[in-house]
């Protein structure tokens, strides 16, 4: 099959085709990729991109026993040697050689299946039918995939940042920088020896210390309105340059940033923020959860199986302005199952007073819930005081912060949370690992230990990531790493099931309901772990 003829296009056209080509398998003309595998299985647009088995970065991967080589430029256009260092020469012919790849020699790998020593690859890579502008397109993109030189990269030192916003209260700010420099300090004072080591490494070892470099971190503060951020970040990101982002706290909604990581296509690891852009483009950055988002899903499943919906339940919400997005989510989510819901109002500044504007009644009010951010317990007390005595009330746990401590201000039945965190009071043995390392460098903080175990494992998960690229410092080869390495993690912060694979940036994916007992006792869970 051969296709029209494509029309010739300058190298960054061509590098642009040749992504289409590569990542979502569409030709220059528009029209899908086509590919035969196994000599007789024809595969066509996106399940032909070679992004499936060789992923964005071009460093391959392995899938049970199957290797998937590397096709970055520094791999392709370089003989394939074997041998030894030392009494042993390198070999330069034989099994598992070949010479470097020349323009038309990929050209034929790719069409044919056929390498520069004139063997056939595996079957399982597919026959490509493409036309010679199509080549050019894809051989060009592939020349741009580079193993090394990114951002922030220097042979001896890897640069981080971290963000925080005003806004954001000064025992946070102090709690989640307190694990990075505690961090950064050990884990440079181990790189020192690791360097030393690899100046004097054997031949047989000197790959182990490829990757070690001196941790450096800017922390870059964010002013004024969220619709300004991404250009302080990019002002940031050009006076000094970083690798990638970790972390980070922020006082609104985290989509400014997540815009600014796109850009740059710069990873973005575990921000401690409830407000995620959900629902944009997302190839860079990795959320803990979809956050409100979330809590709404798992809201609405619960209210599905809650009595009489099929009759005249009155549902009203009410947020304040750091639970719009999920009051938002929950209505979509209501609305899809067919329950008719729900009146809203906004929790002003002076919090409980905007549920009783205008005179609201709340006595014949079903399902009261509140998209409340850290509410007093006086004003939950008057809260408790104004609803019926058959209304229920749902909480965001995010919102609410410490159930436990919240409990002791619930004095009445029929009041629930839904909380997407461990459940209160029996931490695993992962996340106590974490709080005896927090106690033992004397930085815990028993009021913003979620924020700090979130960030201790953001940190151990670029420690345990970071040694595996060699000097092959791609963001895409890292992002990778990031996505198998999570399941493996010694240590999941507050979340219980924290998991990742190809593609997928929401690490933990379901929560529980909690129910108040009231008299103060402590909350207790209802529902298994909902995963909507």
């Amino acid at each position: 099959m051969v296709l029209a003829e494509s029309p010739r296009l300058p190298q960054d056209g061509l590098i642009q085709q040749g992504m289409l080509i590569y990542r979502e398998g569409r030709l220059p003309s528009g029209q899908p990729l086509q590919a035969r595998v196994q000599n007789d299985v024809i595969l066509e647009g996106s399940q032909a991109a070679c992004v499936n088995c060789h992923r964005r970065s071009g460093l391959g991967t392995t899938e049970g026993g199957s290797t998937v080589m590397p096709l970055t430029v520094d791999y392709l256009f370089q003989p394939r040697t074997m041998g030894r260092k030392g009494r042993f020469q390198f070999r330069t012919q034989g099994m598992g050689t070949r010479p470097a790849y020349s323009d038309d020699s990929l050209k034929r790998a790719i069409v044919a299946g056929v390498n520069p020593a004139g063997e056939h690859l595996d079957s399982m890579m597919p026959r490509y039918l493409l036309d010679d502008e199509a080549l050019s397109a894809l051989i060009t993109y592939l020349k741009s995939l580079k193993s090394r030189g990114a951002p922030g990269v220097t042979k001896e030192t890897i640069r981080f940042a971290t963000v925080l916003s005003e806004g954001v209260e000064e025992d946070e700010r102090k709690a989640m920088l307190s694990v990075f420099a505690t961090f950064f300090r050990d884990k440079n004072a181990a790189t020192r020896h690791e360097t030393e080591r690899a100046a004097k490494a054997p031949w047989h070892r000197d790959w182990k210390y490829q990757a070690y470099r001196k941790w450096e971190l800017e922390t870059w503060i964010l002013k004024g309105p969220p619709e300004s951020w991404t250009d302080q970040l990019q002002a940031y990101q050009r006076e000094r340059p970083v690798f990638a982002m970790l972390g980070g706290r922020v006082d609104g909604p985290w989509a400014p940033v997540h815009r600014f990581c796109e850009q740059e296509q710069m990873p973005c690891l575990f921000p401690n923020t409830d407000r995620p852009a959900v629902s944009e483009t997302n190839d860079y950055t990795f959320y803990f959860s979809q956050g409100l988002v979330l809590e709404a899903k798992v809201m609405a499943r619960f209210l599905k199986k809650d009595r009489n919906l099929e009759k005249d339940l009155r549902i009203l919400q009410c947020y304040s302005e750091a639970g719009k997005e999920g009051a938002d989510a929950l209505q979509a989510e209501l609305q899809r199952y067919g329950i008719k819901s729900s009146s809203e109002c906004h929790l002003d500044e002076g919090g409980i007073a905007g549920l009783f504007a205008n005179d609201r009644s709340l006595a014949d009010v079903s399902a009261l819930i509140l998209w409340w951010d850290k509410p007093s317990g006086e004003a939950l007390e008057s809260l408790q005081s104004r609803v019926g005595p058959d209304s229920r009330m749902y909480f965001s746990s995010s919102l609410l912060g410490d159930v436990l401590a919240i409990s002791k201000n619930i004095h009445r039945e029929g009041i629930f949370a839904v909380h997407p965190f461990e459940l209160p009071g029996k931490l695993s043995n992962s996340a106590m690992r974490t709080r005896t390392w927090l106690k033992r460098k004397k930085i815990l903080d028993e009021g913003n230990f979620r924020l700090q175990a979130n960030t201790f494992f953001t940190l151990t998960e670029v420690g345990g990531v970071i040694k595996h690229p060699l000097d092959n410092f791609s963001r895409e080869y890292f992002i990778e790493l990031i996505e198998h390495e999570t399941d493996n993690a010694l240590v999941t912060s507050v979340y219980p099931r924290l998991t990742l694979g190809p593609g997928q940036r929401f690490a933990s994916r379901g929560g529980y309901v909690l129910r108040f007992p009231g008299n103060g006792a402590k909350p207790v869970a209802v529902t298994e772990w909902i995963v909507p």
